[in-house]
């Protein structure tokens, strides 16, 4: 070998390490070759949270090794060339979750919500065939008959028609047209009538009172022993304890009512708003004229009030801003998510989407006012219900086909069928209770 090829070679050597060294402090630094594209890009990571832990991760068909870390309880998917990527996530006996994800450059795209749910909806039937509704409570499930008598267990509640009740309340007010009759649950054969009794408690606090009727209840949110009552020009606060009748706002003629979990609105047929703070026992009133022509509701917590006009406007009122949004011109319902940041709206042509009421994350920032649609089904939207131990999921009722589908905005969106020939569902942790159209009441497990 003459020196000039060993001279060659020797260079062609110290070329070759320095190039692969570089590569390799390239590739340590996150820097890869596209060989798609022919590029040097930098990589980025896929963060997977799901359940069961484990089950199997595939990437554009191919299975990974990845595994759940031990602190995060997820799967970092690291050194992926940016792109579109489809996700897989499967395991026996589960239905599998689909996604097409981007990787950017540096950045780790998060999928953290990631929940699989059994391949088979096993419906156990709670009672038989003659069922007209149901209601949960805090002592069980209230029946209405065909006949339409009322039952809980072996008692025959008083009246035939069920005006309010709570999951997680023991009592019950109902109506037989004419009365209506508060139900102790854990005592139910000795119910109180509240018409009677609000009648003759308004009229004993004054001798100046008008006559007043009821006409909605609130359960009181903190004190098991009392209610609150709408009548026509005030809002009450009753103590059935001791049978003390207070007036907390006064308004003519209110048009309705809301409560949130600790306050009382209420707005008068001249647009005028006010509310009472159960905690601080404390009255306000709001500048501006609202929606007369509207039903009224609040959030959860009392930081939304929202304004459905007969024509379909949905407009939402921002108590801390002191400003007024209009969210839909065509809104049939809505649904408030429990942490009030996202709000469901259905429209009169039965579509579905989902609005951020405030900035949040979730898995990426979600700003105040993003709107995407949520699969909605071919029939009439019936019903939605948030699970709220699987936020990123919902329950959606279409006709009588009930599905369980995925919030996420990004496609797919997993839509899975829970049941068929559904008239009513209730929603309690992981299982719903289902009334199917043919009068039987069946539970379904999540787990």
């Amino acid at each position: 070998m003459t020196i000039k090829t060993r001279r060659i070679f020797f260079y062609s050597l110290i070329f070759i390490f320095a190039l692969a060294g570089a590569y390799l402090i390239a590739s340590a630094q996150g820097w890869v070759l596209d060989i798609k594209n022919f590029r040097i890009v930098k990589t980025g990571s896929l963060f997977l949270k799901y359940i069961p832990s484990n089950a199997t991760v595939s990437i554009n068909g191919e299975t990974t090794d990845a595994s759940p870390g031990i602190l995060t309880g997820g799967t970092l998917i690291s050194r992926l060339v940016p792109g579109e990527y489809e996700i897989k996530i499967s395991e026996t006996g589960y239905r599998p979750w689909e996604k097409n994800l981007k990787v950017r450059e540096a950045l780790v795209t998060s999928a953290s919500q990631i929940k699989l749910w059994p391949e088979d909806n096993k419906l156990i039937n709670v009672s038989t065939s003659s069922i007209s509704d149901f209601w949960l409570t805090g002592a069980g499930a209230v029946l209405q008959l065909k006949d339409k008598t009322l039952n809980l267990g072996d008692s025959v509640l008083r009246g035939r028609q069920v005006i309010l009740t709570e999951p997680n309340f023991s009592s019950l007010i109902s109506s037989d047209g004419k009365n209506y009759f508060l139900s102790d649950l854990g005592d139910p054969k000795n119910p109180v009538n509240l018409s009677s009794l609000f009648a003759s408690l308004v009229q004993n606090s004054t001798s100046s009172s008008p006559v007043e009727t009821p006409i909605k209840f609130f359960f009181h949110p903190f004190s098991n022993g009392k209610i609150i009552v709408i009548a026509k020009n005030s809002a009450y606060s009753l103590d059935l304890k001791r049978n003390v009748l207070n007036k907390i706002i006064s308004a003519k003629n209110i048009i309705a009512s809301a409560a949130s979990d600790n306050e009382i609105f209420i707005e008068d047929a001249k647009g005028n708003l006010y509310s009472y703070n159960l905690f601080l026992q404390t009255a306000g009133s709001y500048d501006g004229k609202f929606p007369v022509n509207a039903s009224l509701k609040a959030s959860p917590g009392g930081s939304f009030l929202f304004f459905l006009k007969d024509n379909g406007e949905l407009i939402k009122y921002d108590r801390a801003q002191k400003t007024s949004e209009t969210l839909s011109k065509s809104a049939e319902n809505f649904f408030i998510s429990p942490d009030e940041k996202r709000i469901i709206i259905s429209t009169k042509d039965n579509r579905l989407s989902m609005g951020a009421l405030s900035d949040y994350y979730a898995d990426g920032d979600v700003k105040k006012g993003d709107v995407w649609a949520i699969p909605s089904g071919n029939g009439e939207l019936n019903d939605f219900e948030w699970l709220p131990d699987s936020p990123n999921y919902g329950l959606v009722l279409s006709g009588e086909k009930l599905s369980l589908t995925e919030l996420d905005s990004r496609i797919p969106q997993n839509n899975y069928p829970v049941a068929d020939g559904v008239k009513k569902l209730f929603v309690q942790g992981e299982n719903i209770y289902i009334l199917k159209t043919n009068g039987t009441l069946s539970e379904v497990s999540l787990k």
